[in-house]
């Protein structure tokens, strides 16, 4: 019978992967042996340390991948059931908006209908007030009603208006007048100086004076302008009826 060399050089290489490999499995999950047996069972499986060592390597590597798998399945398990419920979420919207949809189709003809209405009834609630459908007596009192409300209205715009004019010339003035001061200090013999200082001040003096006054008059033309709008309301509401 001839001698098969090949396959048996197979078999005890096979035999010593297989030995190394359960030696390289145990060490890889951390069971604890003994350098001595190690040595023995690699002089026993015709291999070193660099095999072992690539082979715990490797299986390490494994293991780590593995866990990642595993860690991926797990996410998309919690993944895939997210997505159910927003997906279960977003079925009742498309649903809402169908529902939405059909009940705008059923009423617009009336919507539409009933803007006409409501157009027609502005049309009628202003013309109540158009010259052509007051009495004279009553067109008399509307202009002058509406007449003081505006002028009320223009005095608190023209007293705001001066306030701020008031308050800018009352900067340039006290600008002006910290420059006189301090002319006057270092030309203390020159009249002239010190009575552009005097001037100086009695103007910042002047101004805020007037700002005070303003300040004062604006909440009582604020207060005569809004009972002026509230007089002009009242009379349209009473022409109306």
């Amino acid at each position: 019978m001839a001698i098969n060399i090949v396959s048996m050089m197979r078999g005890r290489r096979e035999a010593r992967a297989q030995g190394i490999e359960e030696l390289a499995q145990r060490l890889a999950k951390g069971e604890a042996i003994a350098p001595e047996e190690i040595e023995a069972h690699l002089e026993r499986t015709g291999t070193d340390e660099a095999i072992l060592q690539e082979r715990i390597d490797c299986l390490e590597r494994r293991g780590e991948l593995s866990a990642t798998v595993a860690q991926g399945i797990k996410a998309q398990a919690k993944a895939d059931k997210i997505n159910a419920e927003i997906e279960a979420a977003y079925g009742k919207v498309v649903a809402a908006q169908a529902d939405y949809q059909a009940v705008r189709a059923k009423h617009d003809e009336a919507l539409m209908a009933l803007g006409h209405e409501i157009g027609s009834g502005q049309r009628a609630f202003d013309a109540l007030l158009a010259p052509e459908n007051l009495s004279a007596s009553d067109r008399e009192r509307l202009a002058a009603s509406r007449a003081a409300e505006a002028d009320a209205s223009r005095a608190v715009s023209e007293c705001r208006t001066a306030l701020r004019d008031l308050r800018l010339s009352l900067e340039q003035a006290e600008r002006v007048a910290a420059d006189a001061v301090e002319h006057a200090r270092l030309n203390k013999s020159n009249a002239d100086v010190q009575d552009h200082k005097q001037r100086s001040e009695n103007a910042v003096k002047s101004r805020k004076a007037r700002i005070a006054e303003a300040e004062a008059e604006l909440p009582r033309l604020q207060a005569a302008a809004d009972a002026a709008a509230a007089a002009v309301k009242q009379l349209e509401a009473e022409l109306r009826r």
